[in-house]
C-alpha cells in the first residue's frame, strides 16, 4: 500500500506550535480521557482519576468538574494529567497499555515538534537523538570516574534541571548555570589550576590545539552565561527568560567543549 505525507505536508497547510500542541490536547481528549467515560471498559475509575489529575494540580476535587475543568485546554496541564493518571493507575495493566499507546500515537500524529518524548510513564523533552548519545549520554559514561565527580554532579543536575523544565519553564536557567559550571570544573581539571573559566579560556583552546574559531565559540559561551549572573544581580532588569531551545543547543555546546578535553586527555595518555 502506497503511503502519504501527512495531509498538511501535502497541501502544505502551516501549523505552529500552539496549535499544534492545542491539537494534542484534544486529540488526548479523544483517545485517553474519553475512555473513561460512561459505558466504557474504564468507566468505573473514572472518579480516581479525575481526583489523581486534582490533587497532581493542585486543585481541589470537585465532584461537578470533569477532566475538562481541570485542564481547560491546557497543554502542560494535559501532560500533568496524563502523567498523573498513569502513575496512580498504572497497577491495572490494560489503562497502562491504553495510555502508553495512546500517547505515542498522538505524538507521532502532530504537525509540529511538540518538543517532548513519553518515557516510562513520563513526559521529557526531547532533543536529538544522535547528539544526546554522542554529546550527553557518552559524556556521562565518561565523567563516572570518580575523580571526574566534581564535573559529573552538575553535568547531571543540569540534565536533571532540563527534564524538569517542561513543567518548570524558570529551571532553564539553571540548565544554564550548571552547564557552565561543568565546563568550568573541566577546564580547572585538564589544565590543573583553580583559574575560573574566563581566565582559562585561551589555555583550554591552546592546551586542546583548536583552531582561532573555537575560541571565539568559547568566549561567545561565556559571555552568553554571565548574563544569568549579571541578570541575577541587577533587581531592576528582568531575568532573560531563555527559550527551551537555546538551553538545549547550550547543553550539546557544553557537551562539546567537555568531550574535546576527555578525547585530548585519553589521546594523550595512550
Amino acid at each position: 500500500m502506497m503511503s502519504f505525507p501527512p495531509f498538511h505536508q501535502r497541501f502544505n497547510i502551516k501549523i505552529d506550535l500552539e496549535e499544534a500542541r492545542q491539537r494534542f490536547v484534544s486529540r488526548a481528549y479523544n483517545e485517553i480521557f474519553l475512555s473513561f467515560g460512561p459505558s466504557t471498559t474504564f468507566y468505573v475509575y473514572k472518579k480516581d482519576a479525575l481526583k489523581l489529575v486534582a490533587t497532581r494540580l493542585g486543585m481541589k476535587y470537585d465532584l461537578r468538574f470533569e477532566f475538562e475543568g481541570y485542564i481547560d485546554h491546557s497543554f502542560i496541564r494535559c501532560l500533568e494529567a496524563i502523567e498523573a493518571i498513569y502513575a496512580g493507575l498504572r497497577g491495572y495493566t490494560l489503562i497502562a497499555r491504553l495510555i502508553d499507546l495512546s500517547v505515542i500515537e498522538i505524538i507521532s500524529m502532530s504537525e509540529h515538534d511538540l518538543g517532548i518524548k513519553w518515557e516510562k510513564g513520563c513526559f521529557i523533552p526531547s532533543g536529538a537523538k544522535l547528539l544526546d548519545d554522542i554529546l550527553v549520554n557518552e559524556n556521562l559514561k565518561w565523567l563516572a570516574d570518580p575523580e571526574l565527580k566534581h564535573i559529573y554532579d552538575p553535568f547531571n543536575k543540569a540534565l536533571l534541571h532540563y527534564s524538569e523544565s517542561i513543567r518548570h519553564p524558570e529551571k532553564l536557567s539553571d540548565v544554564v548555570t550548571n552547564m557552565y559550571k561543568a565546563l568550568e570544573a573541566t577546564a580547572k581539571w585538564f589544565l590543573n589550576n583553580g583559574k575560573d573559566l574566563s581566565g582559562n579560556q585561551q589555555d583550554y583552546i591552546s592546551r586542546l590545539e583548536l583552531p582561532p574559531p573555537y575560541g571565539r565559540m568559547l568566549k561567545e559561551y561565556i559571555d552568553y552565561a554571565n548574563k544569568f549572573a549579571r541578570h541575577g544581580k541587577n533587581p531592576e532588569k528582568p531575568p532573560y527568560k531563555i527559550p527551551p531551545s537555546e538551553a538545549e543547543s547550550f547543553i550539546y555546546l557544553t557537551g562539546l567543549f567537555i568531550r574535546l578535553a576527555l578525547k585530548k586527555r585519553q589521546e594523550s595518555s595512550k
